[in-house]
Parts: structure tokens; C-alpha cells; sequence
């Protein structure tokens, strides 16, 4: 079977389901879920605190639908990105094999780069986000996650090897937490990361030093494959 594939059409569905997913990220916040309201917030009736109590469970029900629905478009945003890249770079027959054979499949790399401040050490981390990037080249469906010892902004070589990365497909800003607190290290640094390609992630939240023993709190993120 000769496949026919449009990869400008594509591109067009891509990019309208990417509006789709921002339209539903935007919805989803308006339904954050708050503390319970309290019992006169719906009136002074005997009947305020039971409206009170529905209506913390609707906004709880409706962010918990839109986080899955977000996640799953998400994820949809993701394969269509990756099946352009493939049908660009191989002919069409090629790429629907690979498609087919990466449906479902899913590569998790967990890694501790080098740590240190010298230039030596340095360096080594570059070379080793670098090294990332080569060995999971031809992986459709990838999550890098680890303790990297190197944060991604500035404009040196560490900068430009996790903007290597991006180009490559990964969400490398995936693994932030918006919780003001900065990084999860035990200085507050951004050393720790969360980088997936080709399949859709929520946003990440904190899982405390609490309940583990590490002088790092965890990242936590809710993944999607799409079933195509």
C-alpha cells in the first residue's frame, strides 16, 4: 500500500491542534482548583453549605477532565510533530513503517551527569547533554529525565546544548514547576530536568523531600501516548 501524505496538509492540522491545545490550557487554569468556599459564600440559607460543597466538587471534576483532555491533545501535538519530521526526512513508505513500529513504544532515560565547577567537569556535562541528543536520535517516543547538574539558560555552551536538544523535538522546559520555589535541588537551582518528545506531559508539580529521602524534591508529570 502506497501511502499518500501531505505534509503541508499535515503541518496545517498540526498547527490547529496546537491552537486547540493552548484554547484548552487557557480553560483549564479558569477551573483551578481553590480551597472549599466557605458555607455563606452561596447565601445564609440552610441550603448554602451544601451549594458550597457542590460547587468545589464541579471545579474539582471539571480541572481533573480538562488535565486529562489537555494531556491527551498535548500528545497528539507531539506525534503529528514527530510524523512530519519522519515523513520530511524518509520517503513515505519508510515512514509509515517506522510510525507503525514505534506505536506504543516508549524510551525513558534516567541519568546523573558529572558534577563540578571546574572547566573540566564543565565541559564534561556539555559533551554528555550533547551525547542525549545522539544516542536517542532515531527514538520517536522519548522521555530524558535526571539530575543534569547544569541549568539551561545563558549563553554558553550548556545554553546551547539544551537548545540542541529543543531543536531535536524535546520540551525542555516540560519539567519546570510554577510553584515560586525555583529548582528542586536542595540550593533551589534548576539542575534537575523532565524532557519528553513525541509524547505529551501535564504540568509538572512538586513531590516533596518529605516523603523520600534525597536532598532533591521529585518532579511529578502525567504522560500521554497517542494511540496512533
Amino acid at each position: 500500500m502506497q501511502s499518500k501524505v501531505d505534509p503541508e496538509e499535515v503541518q496545517k492540522l498540526a498547527d490547529e491542534v496546537r491552537r486547540a491545545y493552548t484554547s484548552v490550557e487557557a480553560g483549564r487554569h479558569g477551573f483551578e482548583v481553590l480551597p472549599q468556599s466557605k458555607p455563606d459564600a452561596f447565601g445564609n440559607s440552610a441550603s448554602g453549605p451544601a451549594c458550597a460543597q457542590a460547587h468545589h466538587a464541579a471545579r474539582t471534576a471539571m480541572w481533573t477532565l480538562l488535565k486529562a483532555f489537555s494531556v491527551t491533545v498535548d500528545s497528539d501535538v507531539e506525534r503529528l510533530t514527530s510524523a512530519l519530521k519522519v515523513y520530511r526526512q524518509t520517503d513515505a513508505e519508510a515512514a509509515d513503517q517506522l510510525l507503525e513500529a514505534t506505536r506504543g513504544r516508549l524510551d525513558v532515560l534516567s541519568t546523573h551527569l558529572s558534577k563540578g565547577d571546574d572547566e573540566k567537569q564543565r565541559q564534561a556535562q556539555v559533551e554528555q547533554i550533547n551525547r542525549l541528543g545522539q544516542i536517542t536520535n532515531d527514538h520517536q517516543n522519548t522521555v530524558i529525565a535526571g539530575d543534569l547538574n547544569s541549568s539551561q539558560g545563558g549563553v554558553g555552551p550548556h545554553g546551547d546544548a539544551y537548545r540542541n536538544l529543543g531543536r531535536q523535538g524535546y520540551d525542555t522546559d516540560a519539567g519546570f514547576i510554577h510553584d515560586g520555589k525555583g529548582g528542586t535541588s536542595s540550593t533551589g537551582a534548576r539542575i534537575d530536568h523532565v524532557m519528553p518528545r513525541g509524547v505529551g506531559t501535564s504540568e509538572a508539580t512538586r513531590w516533596s523531600t518529605a516523603d523520600h529521602e534525597s536532598d532533591h524534591d521529585g518532579i511529578v508529570t502525567d504522560i500521554k501516548m497517542p494511540n496512533w
